[in-house]
């Protein structure tokens, strides 16, 4: 038996876009001594008991903190990065616990949702503690990063935004003094760690000309 338990009896739903992982998760809460699993609602599920907190994957958990402000919601995320912790703790999401973490954590965190309260993981506040002090993003500048993420030079980025080249160099020099980045790689490596773009960088961004990427 875990030596770390719940103060109280609670009732858990997990919801998870990935079946073995929802299965595991429901494995792993069986074994959390005053932990009862609920199942998740169907159309014929009426009388089904309502759970205390619910725990999903990051998408799941947007959807339900979005359709019911008042769900004690905990996302579990693959990994904690500065923007994604940002943007699930706006949403309403009142937990955030990623896979690499103990029971430990995800048990202190069950606990601090149930009462109606808020938990982020260590990894999460890391992520949090170091970007204070930094200075965000501009829309604009964020626009011009999404396309440096795409392997753009700035000719393509100044059509693509239509403003004039020399516009794109100065939002580039921001983008980089913004995310203390040496080059545009560089830029984009970083904010793929952060969790400030999605979309992986293109395969030919290193091989594009030097000329057509300068800042």
């Amino acid at each position: 038996m875990l030596q770390a338990q719940m103060n109280s009896s609670l009732k858990v739903q997990v919801r998870h876009g990935y079946p073995l992982m929802k299965q595991a998760l429901e494995a792993l809460l069986m074994t959390i001594p005053g932990v009862t699993l609920c199942g998740e609602p169907t159309r014929h599920s009426q009388g089904l008991s309502m759970p205390d907190v619910v725990i999903a994957d990051e998408d799941g958990a947007l959807r339900l903190a979005a359709s019911d402000t008042r769900a004690r919601v905990i996302a579990i995320c693959h990994t904690a990065r500065e923007a994604e912790v940002r943007r699930v703790l706006a949403a309403g999401v009142r937990g955030y616990v990623v896979l690499g973490d103990d029971v430990a954590e995800l048990i202190e965190c069950l606990q601090a949702v149930a009462r109606g309260g808020r938990h982020i993981c260590r990894a999460a506040a890391r992520c949090i503690a170091d970007g204070y002090g930094r200075d965000e993003l501009t829309r604009r500048e964020q626009e011009v990063l999404d396309l440096l993420t795409e392997g753009l030079c700035n000719k393509n980025i100044a059509r693509r935004m239509a403003i004039a080249e020399g516009t794109v160099k100065t939002y580039v020099k921001a983008v980089l003094g913004k995310l203390e980045a040496r080059t545009r790689a560089h830029a984009v490596t970083v904010a793929l760690q952060r969790g400030m773009v999605t979309q992986l960088p293109m395969v030919g961004f290193a091989s594009t000309p030097r000329h057509a990427m300068a800042a």
